[in-house]
């Protein structure tokens, strides 16, 4: 069992693990095998993450993929000690659009948002004695995202399925660090406005918190979005119950 945060696409050519080395088609991985894109997550991610920009040049993501990791280390128990199977992957694929190359992510265009320009490269070294890449490169792919700038494919927690702002596994470097730069494991979150006066004056093209929560109704959103997880032994009930707090 394999769980990926997003930066490991980004960043370490996770996509690799579930396509042909040249990122044209999806293998299919073996019926004891299997793996998930935590979407939206960071490497390293936890509760209680920075919220500031630190070296970065976007605010840091502060999304939690634990509850999703402590399921699935439960289903993984339950596939061992009892032989149920767990919960399928779920993971970005490139025959239904959720897995493209770095410059094919349709990122909405956010005010102040600084995308990256690529994702890492991902070489194979001719001669592991002199680190000098081989000429031809491994093809490695990032998960597509929505017209919020969420990626679609894999477990997909409220945080993303009932979302308050965009969150990325990706962010960038500002001087003196390499400055335009992936930064190693940060990632991004940019917050909705607010109110659609806001959105229309910052020319945000996503839509406002009180569009989409009417009647402050964001709670009833996480809700619904953690009862089908946790139908799907995606979450655990006690996590249910802390993410409703």
């Amino acid at each position: 069992m394999e769980t990926n945060t997003s930066t490991e696409y980004w960043q370490k050519g996770a996509s690799l693990l579930h396509t042909d080395p040249l990122g044209g088609h999806d293998v299919a991985l073996p019926p004891n095998v299997r793996g998930y894109l935590l979407a939206g997550t960071q490497h390293g991610g936890k509760a209680g993450m920075p919220r500031d920009n630190g070296p970065c040049v976007n605010p840091r993501n502060w999304h939690d993929p634990m509850p999703a990791v402590r399921a699935l280390l439960m289903a993984l128990d339950e596939w061992v000690a009892t032989g149920r199977a767990p919960p399928d992957s779920r993971l970005p694929r490139i025959d239904d659009g959720t897995l493209v190359p770095a410059e094919q992510v349709a990122f909405p265009a956010i005010p102040g948002l600084i995308r990256p320009y690529a994702a890492n490269d991902v070489a194979p070294l001719a001669d592991w004695t002199n680190l000098v890449p081989a000429a031809r490169a491994y093809i490695a792919l990032v998960p597509q995202v929505d017209a919020d700038g969420n990626e679609r494919a894999g477990i997909r927690l409220p945080d993303i399925a009932a979302p308050l702002g965009t969150f990325a596994g990706w962010n960038l470097y500002t001087a003196p660090y390499p400055e335009g730069e992936l930064a190693d494991r940060d990632g991004t979150f940019l917050a909705f406005a607010t109110t659609d006066a806001e959105r229309r004056q910052s020319n945000d093209p996503r839509a406002s918190m009180a569009a989409r929560y009417p009647d402050n109704g964001h709670a009833d959103a996480v809700r619904t979005m953690a009862q089908a997880l946790l139908r799907d032994r995606l979450l655990l009930a006690e996590d249910v119950e802390r993410l409703m707090k």
